[in-house]
Formats: C-alpha cells, structure tokens, sequence
C-alpha cells in the first residue's frame, strides 16, 4: 500500500568553506527520537503553517537544531523533492554557511553535528549500496561511509539520495 498524501518538509544542505574546501554539515539525530533516531540527517524538519517558504523553513530549522543563524547563511538554490518511505516531500535547500558561525547543539533533536568534505561525497567512488528489508520486499539504497572529525559516520537512504542529487546537478554544470 503506497502513501497517498505527503506532508511538506525541507533540510538544509549546508555548505561550509574551510582551508581544504568546502565541506558539508550534518548532523547525528538524537537517539531518543521516535522516528530515523542515531541517523545522520541534514538538518531539516516539517514545513510549518507559519513558514513563508521551504527555505525559510529549512532555515528555521537549521536555528532550531545547531543554533546557526540566518545572518550566517546564504541560500543558493534548491534541489528536487524527494519523497520518502515516511511520508514526507523533502525540498532540499543548498545554502553556503559562513565559517566564523557559531554552534549550540540542541540535544533534544540532535546528538551530534559534523562536517564531511563535499568533494569526497561528490566523488562516486565512495558510494555504496546496500538491501534493506522493508517487510516481504527489499528496496536497494545508496550510503557513505565518511570519517569525518575522526568518527566513523554512515550516511544512507534520503541523506545519501540528496547528496546524489547534488552531484547530478553540479554534473550537469560543468
């Protein structure tokens, strides 16, 4: 049985530009959260009835999770929506974060924020697929494994499918 209604909502794929180039912040979701919980995630959440848009969505949700603010991003495009096994349309939101930003974890929703180079994500030699289970059926989904800040993090399904994404439309650029 499919998903008939999707509910809107919008993740911000931060850029940040470091000594070595850009890289790309993320997060590990808390782990008591009831749903994608010890994830990796771009921070991102539901499109709200008071968000004048997915970007200002995506950017209040950015504030919310790491306490990076407005002042410190740039937004640069978006990506196309992507739809999930958990019933929400996704519009990713490309913005450049100035480095001299500032971070507050909230740990209620994140336990963990990260950078990963953007180059090494973009490079199609260190994506990996694997089968996850999904009932009687299986569904094959792209991941990274990425040691970022000197931790092992596995970044798979959705994450991983923006970042794709991503590559496609910087492909086509060039």
């Amino acid at each position: 049985m499919g998903i008939t209604e999707f509910r809107d909502a919008a993740v911000l794929i931060g850029l940040v530009r470091r000594e070595k180039g850009l890289n790309v912040l993320l997060t590990v979701r808390a782990e008591d959260l009831r749903s994608h919980a010890g994830q990796v995630s771009f921070p991102g959440g539901r499109v709200d009835e008071g968000d004048a848009s997915v970007v200002h969505a995506a950017l209040r949700e950015l504030t919310e999770e790491t306490g990076i603010e407005d002042m410190h991003v740039r937004p640069i495009g978006v990506l196309p929506p992507l739809a999930t096994i958990s019933g929400y349309q996704v519009v990713p939101v490309v913005a450049e974060i100035d480095s001299t930003h500032a971070i507050t974890l909230n740990p209620t929703e994140v336990a963990e924020i990260f950078e990963a180079p953007l180059a090494w994500l973009l490079d199609s030699a260190n994506l990996e697929y694997r089968d996850i289970g999904m009932g009687a059926m299986s569904r094959r989904v792209p991941q990274y494994l990425v040691d970022a800040d000197h931790a092992p993090h596995l970044i798979w399904g959705a994450t991983a499918m923006m970042l794709q994404s991503l590559r496609s439309l910087l492909e086509t650029r060039t």
